[in-house]
């Protein structure tokens, strides 16, 4: 385990099993306690924790134009921002989806580092019909976050 007695967690993991003796017969063994130490994002001692995702705020497409709404042209570059305050130097993932028959699937993934507060990323919006002939549904995107 390698972490010292002061830093574990000494709630008890309970335990049960049995074992066959050399006879033959099935010896079960009481629960034994067992300590737990906490789990940790990295997974290794030193690495610091991934912070809280609900710190992440504000998701939006910025740079929306005012007179066109969040409505993009094929091969136009969208920026997404999500606020982070506290968290400058850390790293966020966009994780952009797109809206195919009925159902949300991941379209691509952007990780951007947060500056003053801010992450932000951008993403070509390829509608999947483009060159194809006759009225086409509107290409629905959306995006969320997490820390990376």
């Amino acid at each position: 385990m390698g972490d010292s007695p002061d830093k574990l967690d000494w709630d008890k993991a309970q335990f049960k099993f049995s074992v066959k003796s050399p006879e033959g017969k099935d010896v079960k063994v009481a629960i034994i306690p067992w300590p737990r130490p906490h789990a940790r994002a990295g997974g290794a001692a030193g690495e610091s924790e991934k912070p809280d995702n609900s710190a992440l705020k504000n998701p939006q497409w910025s740079d929306a134009q005012a007179d066109a709404g969040a409505q993009l042209k094929h091969g136009d570059q969208a920026q997404m921002q999500v606020e982070a305050p506290g968290h400058d130097g850390k790293q966020v993932k966009f994780i952009v989806e797109q809206h195919i028959n009925g159902k949300w699937k991941e379209l691509q993934t952007l990780t951007a580092v947060v500056k003053n507060g801010v992450a932000q990323a951008k993403v070509k919006a390829e509608h999947p019909a483009a060159g194809k002939t006759g009225p086409q549904p509107p290409h629905v995107l959306r995006f969320r976050n997490v820390f990376a």
